[in-house]
């Protein structure tokens, strides 16, 4: 509620309009600055607090893991163990060769 001794007026965001001409928020038929009649509600851009707004549904559940992906799952890690420790044990260590540097090669073979 405004007061008598108070400078600013307050209006309701559901009754304020916004005039085109000079740029006023105002709740009258037509606006106190210029008396225009060429306005839009303020409330196209800024909604009232007091509605109640119904509850976002909320999503479902997502589907639980069955059975036999987690079994595809442990065989896969259990498998890729299995062959690094393979190549660990049985593979030969392989050496490797440094690459030559530069100009640094193998003399080329006239021919």
């Amino acid at each position: 509620m405004p007061r008598e001794d108070d400078p600013y007026s307050y209006v309701e965001l559901r009754r304020a309009k916004l005039c085109l001409d000079c740029e006023v928020i105002f709740d009258g038929p037509r606006c106190p600055a210029c008396t225009s009649e060429t306005f839009v509600p303020v409330k196209r851009w800024i909604r009232p607090t007091d509605r109640v707004e119904a509850p976002r549904p909320v999503p479902p559940p997502a589907p639980p893991v069955s059975k036999s992906r987690r079994l595809l799952k442990g065989s896969l890690y259990a498998g890729l163990g299995a062959y690094g420790v393979w190549k660990m044990l049985f593979e030969p260590s392989k050496r490797r060769r440094r690459k030559p540097t530069g100009g640094e090669g193998p003399p080329e073979s006239p021919g």
